[in-house]
């Protein structure tokens, strides 16, 4: 893979194939010589190339990646920890790690609360060594709304043909008092071969081309038998989705406000305050499958209905879990 590796030296000028491999060692060098942690989010389309691409990434930017791929490229909570923790052993500064297809199989509730498990306990267990942490994901709202907050980075992918992916990349920035998620392009002064500095370039896209066939087959028998695993956990998921609470899903919207009204606890965000109940958008979305514009207004009427019930003097009914039956 050291082919790879050697794109990132390569400097023909202010084009776009080299303004990508700029982007890339920022990267690097915030890993190695700024000392942080990087976290990103990479989503697309089916077919977008967005699990090669990450780690073709990953590959380039660390040395240890390709001899250790089969442990970096995760799928489950648990081979993501013991990725962590053989980092940590042997004291890899920078080192990547892929969670490919993050919340495939998974309830939304579930992956919500991993998602801000497992970045939290990142950053604790490894976060001296300042890793590089790649959640491959279909949606960047299945991340849960804490987790979030810990992510800088998000890519979108997008195939321009079979030999090349655009990534669309964005920096994060958060209202910490509104709880707001901002996207805006990252910024870099690019420097000519000659050591001079250019002049300060806005990245709207990179481009990634397809990588050696060697990698792609590894990646494919890596991970042919846990796609097949997150398959049949969808399916087992989707039968007791129609043997189940099906009727839940069809509820009419004063229907859903009403079941809110009176299961709120489970649906409330780490700001929620008992004189001032906050609710999760997403998880109503998810829960109920209906769009997230729908949700907002839902989350809007059941905040304001257990206000009024609060200032009337009458404590919100509350229940354990949100799956309680009527």
């Amino acid at each position: 893979m050291e082919a790879l590796r050697e794109m990132l030296k390569i400097d023909f000028g202010l084009t776009p194939d080299s303004v990508t491999r700029a982007y890339l060692r920022t990267i690097y060098y915030t890993t190695h010589h700024v000392g942080l942690s990087w976290i990103g989010v990479e989503v697309g389309r089916h077919r977008a190339g967005k699990s090669l691409g990450t780690i073709a990434v990953a590959t380039m930017l660390d040395r240890t990646f390709w001899d250790d791929l089969e442990m970096r490229v995760v799928y489950y909570a648990k081979d993501f920890m013991r990725a962590l923790r053989k980092i940590r052993k042997q004291e890899i500064i920078g080192a990547h790690v892929v969670w490919d297809e993050a919340g495939v199989g998974l309830p939304a509730r579930q992956w919500y609360d991993l998602s801000n498990q497992a970045i939290s306990s990142a950053l604790q267990v490894a976060g001296y060594l300042r890793p590089a942490l790649h959640f491959v994901t279909q949606d960047f709202t299945y991340i849960d709304s804490q987790a979030r907050k810990l992510v800088q980075h998000f890519w979108e992918f997008r195939r321009s043909s079979t030999e090349k992916t655009t990534i669309i990349p964005s920096l994060l920035a958060h209202n910490r008092r509104s709880g707001d998620v901002y996207f805006y392009y990252p910024r870099i002064i690019y420097r000519y071969p000659d050591g001079s500095l250019g002049p300060k370039v806005i990245i709207n896209r990179i481009y990634l081309y397809r990588p050696p066939r060697e990698l792609e087959e590894r990646y494919i028998i890596h991970s042919h038998p846990w796609k097949d695993k997150i398959l049949k956990q969808a399916e087992e998921k989707a039968k007791e989705y129609m043997e189940g609470d099906l009727e839940k899903k069809e509820w009419t919207v004063n229907q859903i406000i009403d079941y809110l009204s009176k299961h709120w606890k489970a649906y409330q965000t780490p700001r929620s305050r008992p004189d001032r109940p906050i609710l999760d958008p997403y998880l109503i979305k998810y829960d109920f499958n209906i769009p997230i514009n729908l949700a907002r207004v839902v989350k809007a009427r059941v905040e304001n209905i257990l206000r009024d019930e609060i200032k009337k003097g009458i404590p919100p009914k509350e229940v354990k879990t949100a799956y309680d039956k009527k």
